[in-house]
Formats: C-alpha cells, structure tokens, sequence
C-alpha cells in the first residue's frame, strides 16, 4: 500500500484510519483534489482524526460531535459538540449552524439504525458536490439487509458506493456522494 500525505499525517495523530482500516489511502483519492471548507465528524474518542482532517485541510472549519462528554474539545480551528448520532433533535441544530458541510465522515456507534437516523438529519446539510462517509459498513452476506436499508432511505440526488478495505476487521466505506 502507497503512504499518501494522509497516511502520514493519519500515523502522525494516531488515528485508526491507517492503523486498523487502511481508510486513509482510499480517503486521498476520492478528497485530496476538492476543496474542503468544512468538515463534520461523528465520534471523537481522542480526537486523532480530527486533528488529521484539520492538518490536511489548512482552511477548513472542523467539527466533531460525540455523545460522551468527556471526549469534546476545542483546539485550532476544531470545536466538537455533544450530541447523539441515534437523536436528530440533536444533530440538526449543530448542523444548521456550523453546516453545510464538504465532507461528512460517520465514525460513530457503527449500528445501522444510528446511521439511517444521521443520514436523515445530516444530509440536507451536505454542501452540492460533497460527500458523506460512513465507516466500518461490516459487508458480509449477513449484512445485505442493512446496507440495502442504508441506500433505500437515500432522497434522489445521492449516489452510494460501497468500498471494501484490506482492513483486519471485514469492513469498508459507504461512500454517499452528492450529486
């Protein structure tokens, strides 16, 4: 595997992007070409990837959310919030302030319900062109049903793609694009 700027900068903050899903290499290619201006990310834990995502792109606003309080800061050009990715009541008002966004990346609870619910709330805030990104989309043939249950409550205008990683644990990236 090619180490990308962003694998670089992903090893650098210690994000499991690189570490454990090898997602940095595929996230180069789809964004290293687009402009990025604001970024919403769906679980902090530790706050790596944000600080990835703000390094990689010098000019863009980023945002996480999380539901433990413990996990939110404020540094650089990151503020986070809490909020609950399974609660749109508590998404939307973040999302109609700090939105819309370029790119959105679910790294949240990783249950399918929670993420048709994000998807619901966040996606009128996702700027023409942009994409969204959900990860650890687990794809074996048990799963059918819930990825099917993901693109059927995509509105018109919004393209899925699957994207299957090397990664250790049987997962990819559903990538929903902006039309």
């Amino acid at each position: 595997m090619e180490l990308t700027p962003l694998c670089h900068l992903a090893i650098k903050h210690g994000t499991d992007k690189f570490s454990k899903h090898g997602y940095t290499s595929v996230y180069y290619d789809l964004l290293a070409k687009r402009v990025v201006s604001k970024v919403l990310e769906i679980g902090i834990k530790r706050g790596a990837s944000l600080r990835m995502w703000e390094e990689f792109f010098p000019d863009a606003s980023i945002t996480g959310i999380d539901l433990k309080p413990r996990n939110l800061f404020h540094e650089g050009r990151i503020i986070s919030f809490l909020a609950d990715q399974n609660r749109a009541e508590t998404l939307v008002p973040i999302a109609m302030v700090r939105g819309p966004f370029d790119l959105i990346v679910d790294d949240g609870t990783h249950h399918y319900e929670h993420q048709i619910v994000s998807i619901g709330a966040l996606l009128p805030f996702l700027a023409q062109g942009g994409i969204y990104i959900i990860e650890d989309i687990k794809h074996a043939p048990a799963d059918a049903d819930n990825l099917a249950k993901i693109v059927r409550c995509l509105p018109k205008g919004f393209k899925p793609e699957l994207i299957l990683t090397n990664d250790m644990v049987d997962s990819g990236l559903m990538v929903i694009e902006r039309c």
